[in-house]
Formats: structure tokens, C-alpha cells, sequence
């Protein structure tokens, strides 16, 4: 019985992943048990692209892409949806001067709730 259910939420899992906009019907029903999967993978899309805007400031004489140039530089480092959460939300992404955050909204998809993901990394200079 197990089986069969795991079985039936890979399969509804893959449907929403191919068909976007059967995501929100499919999530809203296996939310509890789909969120906690959705929200690893998004924290370590999350923690991989912070590591990446790292690495691309090494090699940029320690310039980090502008908040206006994020969505730019992340459309040319990932494909097939790399500038999205798992619930199909953009990242945001904040430049401050000693620091930049990468935020999903999460779950419910709304900014700065309690679900928000949430990722800082320290700026060198």
C-alpha cells in the first residue's frame, strides 16, 4: 500500500513538473508531504547559486552582479528554470554593502512571511 502511494505522488510530482499549471492543484493536495522535498531542493538551489554569485565575484575583481543584472546573469548560468524556486516563484535577490541574500517566498509564495527561504553570504572586498 506504501509503495503505491509513494508511486502515485513521483507520478503526480513528475505531472506537475512537466505541466506548470497543474503544479498548484497537485501541491495543494500532497502539500504535506511534497513541501518538505520542494523546500530541501530550494535550499540547495539556493545554497549552489549563492556559491556560484561567490565564484563569479573571485573571478569579477570582487563585483557581484547588480540587483538588475541578477535576473540576467542567472538566465545565462542556469537553464530550464534555474531562476525559480520549486513552487515556480523567481529568487529575489538583494545587494546590500556588506552582504547579498537570496530569498525565496516558499510555500504559500508570498515575500517576507515566515516560510520565506532565506540565504546570506558575507561580500569580500
Amino acid at each position: 500500500m506504501i509503495t503505491r502511494i509513494v508511486v502515485l505522488l513521483i507520478v503526480a510530482f513528475l505531472v506537475a513538473l512537466y505541466f506548470p499549471e497543474s503544479r498548484a492543484t497537485i501541491v495543494e493536495h500532497a502539500g504535506p508531504v511534497v513541501d518538505p522535498v520542494l523546500r530541501l531542493s530550494t535550499e540547495r538551489e539556493m545554497n549552489r547559486i549563492a556559491n556560484d554569485l561567490k565564484t563569479y565575484q573571485r573571478e569579477n575583481f570582487e563585483r557581484l552582479p547588480g540587483e538588475r543584472q541578477f535576473s540576467d546573469w542567472i538566465e545565462g548560468q542556469y537553464s530550464g528554470g534555474g531562476e525559480l524556486d520549486a513552487w515556480g516563484a523567481p529568487y529575489e535577490y538583494r545587494l546590500e554593502d556588506d552582504k547579498f541574500t537570496l530569498r525565496s517566498p516558499g510555500p504559500d509564495g508570498l515575500r517576507a512571511t515566515p516560510d520565506d527561504i532565506v540565504v546570506t553570504r558575507p561580500r569580500r572586498f
